[in-house]
């Protein structure tokens, strides 16, 4: 199985305090930068889904 890791930063009230948070001491791998043209008008392309 492969784990997909991720940063999170956060500006809720109910984050824990940074000095009580223990870094990760493993190894990250980040993947490639992926370089595109920024699109301006995304807004329009979202569409809403019901569940």
């Amino acid at each position: 199985m492969r784990v997909q890791l991720h940063i999170t930063i956060s500006y809720d009230d109910d984050t824990p305090e940074l000095a009580t948070v223990e870094p990760y001491q493993g190894e990250i791998l980040l993947g490639p930068e992926v370089f595109k043209e920024v699109i301006d008008v995304w807004l329009a392309s979202v569409r809403e889904v019901e569940v």
